[in-house]
């Protein structure tokens, strides 16, 4: 192992940049094992140090054709997890999907027909990955499994509140015509219809929570599918805690007639601390999400004529990311 081959395991950026700048030929060094910079970058999941080598176009096109000592090609280092530490995510279902990405971030760099290539052990790099990870695999279905059945519960309690609301509405119905007796107020419109959006919103939750459920929980649903539909579903389930804490707001201000403007301020303020607090734990869990929301950008993209696409997303962040994409 070689001072960069070392500085590649430990994730240390500035030396390798450090050497690559005084010596560039040094990318070329392996180890007694056959490892050159990729695949010791790769198995050890240093994902800058991954980028800053794939930036060197013409050292690049040889490190992504060798092939170690056993027999394995970069995608093989991709399935070990000899030296895996937990990766960057929170929790076992972004943990795998972002092994999974990692797997398709190496495939676009080796050639195509090295997908069908064996080791020594005569497995193909996705027999090989599929193996290794089955641990993490059966943890993260048995996290989201957990999740969708809490969320859901929740979910159907939001909905039985809003339906329930829907028919015992505040100031109680006039006895001869049936009407609501508080129909022309203006907060009666806010509560109907923060009332219909909750019921919606939390039924449509429901049954996103009820399709990951039902879904068969295979490697590739990991990739995209299970983490957009948990991405809706959590989005739902917070709009539906929104508007709920919005009806109630409403009913208050209808029953008591409160009619200055601080009372009204001041309760509507207290009225979303639950909100609050529930943006702000489920944050981290967006924030990882936010690579679930890109691949849905890039698709976008790939569907939509480019001046529609253009016309809608003009941010230089989401800009800079097709480019590169």
């Amino acid at each position: 192992m070689t001072p960069l081959l070392l500085a590649t395991s430990r994730g240390i950026l500035e030396i390798v940049e450090g050497i690559l700048q005084v010596h560039p030929q040094a990318v070329e060094h392996v180890s007694n094992k056959g490892h050159n910079i990729m695949h010791v970058a790769i198995r050890h999941r240093q994902k800058e140090i991954f980028c800053r080598v794939k930036k060197m176009r013409i050292p690049m096109a040889r490190l992504s054709r060798k092939i170690d000592d056993d027999g394995n090609t970069l995608l093989h280092h991709v399935a070990d997890m000899t030296d895996y530490g937990g990766g960057s995510q929170p929790n076992p279902a972004l943990q795998l999907q972002e092994e999974l990405q990692w797997f398709e971030s190496v495939k676009k760099l080796i050639p195509s027909h090295y997908d069908m290539h064996h080791n020594r052990n005569n497995e193909a790099a996705q027999e090989f990955f599929e193996r290794t990870h089955s641990k993490l695999l059966e943890e993260a279905q048995n996290w989201l499994k957990r999740t969708s059945e809490s969320c859901s519960v929740i979910a159907v309690l939001i909905a039985t509140v809003a339906f329930t609301a829907a028919y015992t509405v505040p100031g109680g119905s006039n006895d001869k015509t049936g009407l609501p007796i508080l129909l022309h107020d203006p907060f009666f419109l806010v509560f109907t219809v923060m009332d219909v959006l909750s019921l919606v919103s939390s039924l449509t939750s429901v049954v996103m929570f009820i399709s990951i459920l039902t879904s068969p929980f295979r490697f590739q649903d990991f990739h995209h599918s299970l983490p957009k539909k948990l991405t809706l579903a959590f989005t739902f389930l917070f709009f539906s805690v929104a508007v709920t804490m919005l009806a109630f707001s409403a009913t208050v201000l209808l029953i008591i007639h409160m009619k200055k403007r601080w009372t009204t301020t001041l309760l509507y303020a207290v009225a979303f601390v639950p909100v609050t607090v529930f943006a702000l734990l489920q944050f981290p869990l967006y924030f990882a999400f936010m690579g679930t929301l890109r691949y849905s950008l890039s698709m976008m993209k790939k569907v939509l004529p480019s001046s529609i696409v253009r016309s809608l997303f003009r941010s230089d962040h989401t800009t800079s990311f097709w480019r590169n994409e």
